[in-house]
């Protein structure tokens, strides 16, 4: 099973993106739940969930500050994508998208945030 939000990221890079990750490092690697390569970047992509009581933030910090102490062996730099597929009111997804704004100003790398909504991304993708 391939997320929805995994078909329009990938839409969005042009490339696969690659589900089930891990990536070795040598504190111990990372497990986003997508990836892509862009040439010498790693994009590391995490993928929730909202049907309108926010998302796990806790599991976005805990990326980053593992993501800020990591050295990648073969990438020059890491950036990471937080993806939210929202059932929830469109209200839910701007308080998201502003916690997460802040959560990103601890990043010592590229965040960028992408909010999709849940029944338009099945019927553009007719998943």
């Amino acid at each position: 099973f391939i997320p929805p939000s995994a078909v329009a990221l990938a839409d969005e890079f042009g490339c696969e993106v690659r589900t089930g990750v891990s990536i070795a490092t040598a504190e111990g690697g990372m497990n986003p739940d997508a990836a892509v390569v862009r040439g010498e970047d790693l994009v590391a992509i995490l993928i929730y969930e909202s049907r309108g009581n926010g998302i796990p933030y806790f599991q976005v910090e805990a990326f980053v500050e593992r993501a800020n102490k990591t050295k990648l062996d073969r990438f020059q730099n890491l950036i990471l994508y937080v993806v939210v597929v929202s059932a929830a009111d469109v209200e839910t997804d701007g308080t998201i998208r502003a916690r997460l704004d802040l959560l990103s100003t601890a990043a010592s790398f590229e965040i960028q945030i992408r909010i999709y909504r849940l029944n338009p991304l099945r019927m553009k993708y007719g998943l």
